[in-house]
């Protein structure tokens, strides 16, 4: 999408979105944040060369320039150059290389709209773009509300996060690479507005899953069609089954990133035409396919029975349990040649220490990963593949800073905790597992832990406790409190450390992260 021109016709009704729209289509994006996949829905273009006509999704794509406007700007804040850059060229601008200017990617057939648009993407004052009295006031002022609307909602999001430069990246990473259209691209406008009538009137959404599939059919020939058909309906009853459906085309993509190397979301349907053009090829896809989806469903969920060995398993529940997506290729390639139990555990390793000391879901991060999966897959080397990757791992020193002062979020400092206890770089044990803070968020009579240092220390190890019971008892808003209702709940250990403590302060949480840090660092290193 980020090589066209966008123009959306005359025709077209006018931008609708209110507050209401927007407050949700931010909301769903939010939550979204830490998957892997989301998908918003299908767009339909005409046009040839660079220049496409928007049929429809009109109302997405211009709030999605607001928001990547709105990151943009906050990043730039930031001094985050590289990535308001990247934001604007892939959301907001193309270059005309004739003229040596930039355009802007989305124009409205209006110039008074447009110019609006323009000037709320851009952050400068556009000719024309000023508050006018005419009957189309109503939609600039739906854009401005929508773009101020949005500039607020993320700003409070990456603000409240605990690490505001990690958030944008985050934010960055999930636009320009996990969110995804379907598109119907077509140069005859009739073949276009056809299909935007058909999915309109009979309320049917494509979703990426539906596009694989059909595209597969339609090149096998009538002899395997019924066959392949019956296969990937097996296929994709196994992810109903464990309520996966979501992760079809996630498992796509990785097992072509095994075979050919990184794919990214969205190039997968591309991809997969361009190495199976034919009945043969898309048939040896679908052996392919079902050669690994049990593997999968076990990354997935690992208590499914499977191929699995018992230290695979270990890590699929780890990374299962720190929401990490991107190793699967690897785990994938690792299988596949029988590597030891060591090279699991070198690649737990390498995630966890990643996980800790910066954000692993970059974009580079993901295409060093599956490169690695694709040579492990093609040489049967893991040991090379994996000194490869050195430059990935931090030092036990950086791994030991970060730990002990970076927030994290719950299952992070679960993991990490129940690792510490543990002694092992794959911790198991249920007893304690539940994750509480010691000083909580609102607690206004809490002595030596004030609030305006809670931003910055209360999601870190050290203010982080396991607990056996899930909800924290009332009445835990002073130190007292927490170590009559709290400590109980503790592990021995855990509570022969804490209750020692007259006070719990900002210092006691930063020279526990310390401590803590370093017998992580023990069983990490």
């Amino acid at each position: 999408m980020s090589r066209f021109l966008f123009t959306i016709p005359e025709f077209q009704r006018e931008y609708a979105w209110t507050s209401e729209e927007v407050s949700e289509f931010f909301s769903d994006l939010s939550k979204a944040l830490d998957g892997d996949f989301y998908f918003l829905g299908l767009i339909v273009i005409t046009g040839t060369g660079t220049e496409r006509t928007v049929v429809d999704g009109q109302q997405r794509l211009l709030t999605l320039s607001l928001l990547a406007a709105a990151l943009r700007d906050e990043a730039a804040a930031r001094k985050r150059v590289a990535t308001a850059s990247d934001l604007t060229s892939t959301f907001l601008q193309a270059i005309d290389f004739e003229s040596d200017a930039h355009v802007h990617r989305v124009r409205l057939s209006s110039a008074h709209d447009s110019a609006v648009f323009s000037s709320l993407t851009t952050g400068l004052r556009v000719p024309g773009s000023e508050p006018g009295n005419d009957a189309r006031d109503d939609v600039r002022s739906l854009l401005r509300e929508s773009a101020a609307h949005l500039r607020r909602e993320l700003r409070k999001d990456i603000n409240a996060s605990g690490d505001e430069l990690e958030r944008i990246g985050k934010w960055a990473h999930f636009l320009t690479n996990t969110l995804q259209f379907a598109v119907f691209d077509h140069p005859d406008p009739a073949s276009a507005y056809r299909v935007f009538e058909i999915i309109n009137t009979r309320g049917k959404e494509l979703t990426p899953t539906d596009l694989l599939k059909s595209y597969m059919l339609s090149v096998t020939t009538a002899d395997d069609r019924a066959s392949l058909y019956e296969r990937w309906t097996d296929m994709v009853e196994k992810f109903r089954q464990i309520d996966q459906l979501g992760q079809i085309t996630q498992f796509v993509r990785h097992v072509m990133t095994v075979l050919h190397g990184y794919v990214a979301p969205r190039d997968l349907y591309d991809r997969v035409s361009r190495e199976y053009p034919d009945a043969p090829g898309v048939l040896a896809l679908m052996g392919e396919l079902d050669d690994r989806v049990d593997l999968y469903l076990q990354m997935i969920d690992p208590s499914l029975v499977g191929p699995a060995t018992e230290p695979e398993l270990a890590a699929y529940e780890a990374f299962r349990e720190l929401g990490v997506i991107v190793a699967r290729p690897m785990l994938f390639a690792l299988n596949e040649i029988g590597a030891p139990d060591e090279g699991i555990r070198e690649l737990v390793r390498l995630i966890v220490r990643r996980i800790v000391t910066g954000y692993l879901g970059t974009g580079a991060v993901e295409r060093r990963l599956s490169g690695a999966a694709r040579s492990i897959a093609r040489d049967q080397d893991w040991r090379a593949v994996m000194t490869s990757l050195e430059d990935l791992n931090p030092t036990r020193e950086d791994f030991k800073r970060q730990l002990a002062s970076r927030p994290f979020n719950k299952s992070v400092l679960g993991f990490i905790l129940r690792s510490v206890a543990d002694g092992e770089p794959a911790p198991g044990g249920d007893d304690y597992r539940y994750v509480h803070s010691i000083r909580p968020r609102v607690a206004p009579e809490w002595v030596g832990f004030p609030d305006e240092d809670l931003t910055r220390w209360g999601s870190t190890v050290g203010n982080a406790v396991l607990a056996s019971e899930e909800r924290r008892p009332r009445g835990t808003n002073t130190w007292d409190d927490f170590k009559q209702n709290v400590l109980p709940l503790l592990s021995p250990a855990e509570r022969d450390q804490l209750r020692g403590h007259q006070s719990w302060t900002t210092r006691s949480v930063q020279d526990r992260g310390k401590r803590l840090a370093e017998s992580a660092a023990t069983a990490w290193y």
